[in-house]
Order: C-alpha cells, then sequence, then structure tokens
C-alpha cells in the first residue's frame, strides 16, 4: 500500500496496513531550524537550509532527508513575496502583510515588534491598509509543475497548505488585547478586518484549487484558538467573531475538492471541537496531549466517529526530556489510543524544538513504525 493510500484509508477512518508518519508536510509538523540542522548533521548530511517560515524560524526539510526517514507526505505551499528588511541585519524583517518581527539577541523565535493596525480606530483604517495582495502571480509560481510531479511521479499524500489563518491573522495585524478589547468595544472594525482577511483566503482557496483541487489529499487550515488550559475565548465568542468566517471559507474548500480538511490549533481545543465539526473539519492537529482536558483515550471515545488525529507524540516533555523507553511507551500509548479503526496520523505535537535530540527524533520515529503495524 502506498503512502498516499495510506493517508486517504485513515482519513476515512479505516484501517491502512501501517499508520503514517509525518515530519514537514506542514508548518506545524516540521523542524525549527536549529533542530534540523542538528538532525542533518547527526544523518550525515549537509548543505544549506530552506526555510518554510521565518516569522516562526520553521525549516523545509529536504526530500533526501525524507527518504532517509521513510516519510511519506510532502506539503504543497504558495510562494512568497520577498521579505522586506525593515534594518540591516538579519534581527528584523517586515513580512508582505506589513508585520514587523525581531529577534532579540541569543533568542530562538521571532516576536512581533510592530503591529502595524494596532491604532487603527475606524473602518477608513482597514480600507486604507495595504493587505497582500492574492492575485499576485508569484505566490503560484510552479504549483501546478509540483502538484503534477508529486500526484504522477510518486506514491507520496499530498497536504495543501496554501494558508488560512483569520483570527490569528487579525491579531498579529491588530495586537492580541486590541483583539478582544474589539470583541466588546469595536465590533464593527473587527468584522471588517476578519472580512478582508477572509476574502484574502478566499481569492488565495479559489487560485490554489484552480490548479491543484484534483492532487490533493488534505487541505490544511488553522488558527490557534485555545492556551494550555482553555479556549481563548468563550463559545459564544466564538460563534460570533470568528466561526462564520472559517465556516465560508471551509465550505468553498468542500466544494472545490475531495481533499480532507485538517484543521490546526494549539492547547486545550476540546471545547471548541463540536464547533469545528460543525463547519466541516475532519481532522484535528497537533493534539497538544499536555493541555487541559486533551486526552487521547477520551477524545478518540467523544469524536473519533468524526475527527481524525494528527501528532499527538508530547514535545514538552516526552521528547526532550525522555529518554528511550519513556519515548517508546508514550509512541505506543498514543498508537493505542488513537489508531483503532484508522484515523491517526503519527507526528509530534508541532514544530520539533532545538530542545528535542536527533536521537529521539529517531527514537520516536523507530517505535512508530515498530507498533504502527495493523
Amino acid at each position: 500500500m502506498t503512502t498516499r493510500e495510506r493517508v486517504i484509508k485513515t482519513l476515512n477512518h479505516q484501517e491502512p496496513d501501517v499508520i503514517p508518519i509525518d515530519i514537514g508536510s506542514t508548518g506545524a509538523t516540521t523542524l525549527l531550524i536549529p533542530t534540523y540542522e542538528n538532525l542533518k548533521r547527526h544523518l550525515g548530511f549537509d548543505g544549506p537550509i530552506q526555510v518554510m517560515s521565518p516569522e516562526f524560524h520553521m525549516a523545509m526539510i529536504d526530500e533526501e532527508v525524507l527518504q532517509k526517514l521513510h516519510i511519506g507526505l510532502r506539503c504543497l505551499r504558495l510562494g512568497r513575496p520577498p521579505i522586506a528588511k525593515k534594518v540591516a541585519g538579519e534581527d528584523y524583517f517586515t513580512n508582505e502583510w506589513g508585520i514587523t518581527y525581531y529577534k532579540p539577541a541569543g533568542g530562538l523565535y521571532y516576536d512581533i515588534s510592530i503591529f502595524p493596525l494596532s491604532e487603527a480606530s475606524s473602518l477608513e483604517d482597514i480600507e486604507k491598509y495595504p493587505f497582500p495582495d492574492p492575485t499576485n502571480s508569484s505566490l503560484y509560481e510552479d504549483l501546478e509543475a509540483r502538484a503534477l510531479y508529486l500526484y504522477h511521479q510518486t506514491d507520496y499524500a499530498i497536504i495543501a497548505e496554501p494558508g488560512s489563518s483569520i483570527f490569528e491573522q487579525a491579531w498579529y495585524l491588530r495586537g492580541f488585547e486590541n483583539i478582544f478589547n474589539d470583541m466588546y468595544f469595536n465590533k464593527k472594525l473587527l468584522h471588517a478586518l476578519l472580512r478582508k482577511i477572509t476574502d484574502i483566503n478566499l481569492e488565495k482557496a479559489r487560485r490554489f484549487l484552480d490548479i491543484a483541487a484534483d492532487y490533493i489529499q488534505v487541505y490544511f487550515v488553522g488558527d490557534d484558538l485555545a492556551s494550555q488550559n482553555g479556549p481563548l475565548m468563550s463559545i459564544s465568542m466564538y460563534r460570533e467573531f470568528i466561526k462564520p468566517y472559517q465556516a465560508e471559507l471551509y465550505a468553498y474548500i468542500r466544494k472545490q475538492t475531495n481533499a480532507k480538511i485538517a484543521y490546526h490549533s494549539c492547547g486545550s481545543i476540546v471545547h471548541l471541537l463540536p464547533e469545528l465539526i460543525d463547519i466541516g473539519v475532519e481532522a484535528i492537529n497537533p493534539v497538544q496531549v499536555s493541555a487541559k482536558n486533551m486526552d487521547t483515550k477520551d477524545l478518540k471515545r467523544e469524536f473519533g466517529k468524526d475527527l481524525c488525529f494528527w501528532g499527538a507524540i508530547d514535545t514538552q516533555k516526552i521528547l526532550p526530556y525522555g529518554n528511550e523507553k519513556e519515548i517508546e511507551y508514550e509512541v505506543k500509548k498514543r498508537i493505542d489510543d488513537l489508531a483503532p479503526g484508522g484515523g491517526y496520523i503519527l507526528a509530534a505535537v508541532h514544530a520539533i524544538q532545538p530542545d528535542v535530540s536527533p536521537e529521539n527524533i529517531l527514537f520516536m520515529l523507530k517505535y512508530a513504525e515498530e507498533y504502527g503495524k495493523y
């Protein structure tokens, strides 16, 4: 059975021959650049590293490394316009949304230092803002060629990640506190901002799917809606401000492709899962098992009929600090909880951080293959 067939069967809640394993098919399943540098060195590979996301310091995994690790999922992403440097050097940059990021000396991550719409106070401020152009032809260069190659020349599962954030993109532009203040005091401005972001995502989805709809098996979407302990907002606030825009985008995607919709949100997302199922989400990532109420056995029992699970190997404690036996136990437990009847793609909980050694990554893959046979 090919990996593509395995993923299709898995997402249809059927048991394939073995559990699909993912590293690198999305920004939520890749490695941070320092992590990947360590892994490449450990495996004996050299050469420059392609950057998947400069904002989050994420690496694009090389084809030769994916083959070495027996990973059968591949990403299909849009290109990006050139990033504008705000200050000489590599510590500051401004992306296509006009958001400026800064990495402190010795730091690992880039933080947002300028929220360009933080001072917006009127609908006119939203209307006149220079949002990125989703019709920019550079976004779609080589998309058809890569889609055709992956579909016809390989048997890999093809995971589409054109970019679909709505809530997160809004607070990246507006500021985290401002977004929640807007939910009470400036609803019209917030809706105007969410409308604009949704329209950009719809246009990207339209152009992406015009090219690749028949070739992809998964359309990966997401918005972080939860913290370690629970949702970032009440269910009623989610229904008023976020759900309608997500529902519109996902409904469009479902009309244009047979690909499954997989949704990424970190944190304790359990209370929002019925809402996401309601708008067409069919798989959930990263299954942050360290968060409150995210027990994998409970999730499978309550939501396994409607949702597939993608991730669940703990990156908060087990992968960085566990020994081989602890990693073996973790992998076996998640497989035992989530794999029966299909519906489980094994991966780490989000992008693997630099405190995870190459050896522990390889232990995860070793036991995923050992225990992942049906």
